[in-house]
């Protein structure tokens, strides 16, 4: 062993080299792109209006196109929520009501419609199992003819959510 090592040591004085010099290296690194979640939904700018159906009948406001986005790879939950028709003192119930979204995602929408009344709110939830781009989901509103209308305008919003799921 004795002789190995002065072979080195005379190996290294003769060709110049330290007998602990590194003659190759690697190293490696990471290059990582973040995208952040992006949860989106809008509703149309403008109110909707409808004249009331003084013949009886229900009075169903024209339907309502929104739209929702979400890049989250679990999908979304789309909650929309509405009270009570409301004009001063005097309420009427209303019928929230969601179609069928139009785009590439699956959605589930357990119930197609709920009514606010005076036990409570009316609340519909569309979820999908994966990300959706750009997809418009329909909204129909209709007030519940009141049995004594009172003069004025029958008045509610409608509020709509998106979150990702778990």
């Amino acid at each position: 062993m004795k002789k190995f090592s002065a072979f080195l040591a005379l190996s290294a004085l003769v060709f110049g080299i330290n007998a602990n010099t590194v003659l190759g290296d690697t190293d490696s690194q990471i290059f990582k792109v973040t995208i952040d979640s992006a949860l989106d939904i809008d509703a149309p700018d403008q109110a909707a209006v409808e004249q009331y159906n003084a013949a009886g009948a229900n009075t169903v406001i024209p339907t309502q196109t929104w739209n929702a986005s979400g890049n989250v790879a679990n999908g979304v939950k789309l909650t929309f929520s509405m009270p009570q028709f409301v004009n001063g003192s005097s309420n009427a119930d209303g019928i929230l009501e969601l179609g069928n979204p139009t785009g590439s995602s699956v959605y589930t929408i357990p119930s197609g419609s709920d009514t606010a009344d005076s036990s409570g709110s009316a609340s519909l939830i569309a979820t999908t199992t994966g990300p959706i781009d750009q997809e418009d989901i329909e909204v129909t509103v209709t007030m519940v003819n009141p049995t004594s209308p009172v003069a004025g305008d029958y008045v509610t919003t409608v509020t709509g959510t998106i979150e990702a799921n778990p």
